[in-house]
């Protein structure tokens, strides 16, 4: 038996990186092996994570459930979406890890916590995956007893629903504009890429997600960008890909990564890249974007007009969909299983 840990599950937010990965894996695991499926919020339906009602196993949770280990596990295999181990025998455990982006940027009590807990799981895990190489340098500096041999790497995917489409009308604005996605904490270079951005004086920027804009941000883009910046909250998949469509180019100024969703997103709706060649993202892109070795303003716009060459773009396009087509979640899901039959065969 193969049970994973859907503690991250929760029918508010089912929007969240992590939240797709497993649901990715869950759909295809369902049609291929024997598995059960923990969850703990019972607005979630099996047919919500595309399982069998037989499948979900609906439990009461406990006080703080996303830091306790599990029981009442079935002998085989368990894989936790978010760092939690079973102690039983008989139970062989896989945590997949993420990033150190805690143990890099972030301070406060919820970090020594963060840090305990994903140590500990991935201490007692008989497989440790990673979503990326830099991950698991990553992992071999801030755990580095344990084993290099346990530690796969499974790179994540884009939704098949990224791909050109015929745009009838701009959703948010006529003007040209860049895209920013995503989160604009500090190691984002959010502040960079306005200022990249106020150096070209007939475009625009475009936001979208990363919850609401602060009164901080909001003066930013106000003494910069007054009248061409936009921010969209959390887009259905159609319109994101509209917006990657249309845009000169996603600026994806961030200075680490777990992977990088958002440029393989870009790539495959053909949307220029423009980067900072450092931790995941050079994996992700490789030579298809435009990766700059520093999060210059000056430098950057003039990236950013050089997506604008209708022969750079449509090389960048050509270059995009050929890096993109490495990746899929057929191929995480198959990496994947393959490390679960290494592991039962070897048990």
């Amino acid at each position: 038996m193969i049970t994973f840990d859907g503690v991250i599950f929760n029918s508010r937010n089912n929007l969240g990186g992590v939240n797709v990965y497993f649901r990715e894996l869950l759909r295809r695991a369902a049609l291929a092996e024997q598995i059960q499926v923990i969850v703990y919020d019972n607005n979630i339906k099996p047919s919500d994570l595309q399982i069998a009602p037989e499948q979900l196993d609906l439990r009461r949770e406990r006080l703080f459930e996303r830091y306790r280990s599990l029981s009442n596990v079935s002998d085989g295999l368990l894989h936790s979406s978010y760092y939690r181990t079973s102690r039983q025998p008989g139970v062989l455990n896989v945590v997949t890890v993420y990033d150190f982006t805690y143990e890099r940027f972030t301070s406060g009590i919820r970090t020594p916590i963060h840090s305990w807990q994903k140590r500990d799981a991935i201490m007692h895990s008989d497989a440790a995956i990673c979503i990326s190489q830099n991950t698991q340098r990553d992992l071999l500096k801030y755990v580095p007893e344990y084993p290099e041999e346990k530690i796969f790497i499974t790179h994540l995917a884009a939704s098949e629903h990224f791909k050109p489409v015929v745009v009838m009308a701009p959703t948010v604005t006529t003007q040209p504009y860049v895209l920013f996605v995503g989160g604009r904490a500090g190691y984002k270079n959010f502040s960079t890429a306005v200022e990249a951005v106020s150096l070209i004086d007939d475009i625009a920027l475009i936001c979208v997600g990363g919850g609401e804009i602060t009164p901080q941000e909001r003066a930013l883009l106000d003494g910069a960008l007054l009248g061409r910046y936009f921010h969209v909250g959390p887009v259905e998949t159609a319109q994101l890909n509209e917006l990657y469509n249309l845009a000169v180019c996603l600026l994806y100024p961030s200075v680490y990564e777990g992977f990088g969703i958002p440029p393989l997103e870009a790539m495959q709706a053909g949307c220029p890249v423009v980067a900072l060649n450092c931790s995941s993202i050079p994996e992700v892109i490789g030579e298809a974007g435009i990766l700059v070795d520093e999060p210059d303003p000056q430098l950057i716009a003039a990236v950013i007009n050089e997506c604008r060459s209708a022969d750079r773009r449509l090389q960048m396009r050509i270059l995009g969909f050929k890096q993109a087509a490495k990746f899929s979640w057929d191929k995480t899901f198959n990496e994947t299983l393959s490390i679960y039959r290494q592991l039962l065969k070897s048990s």
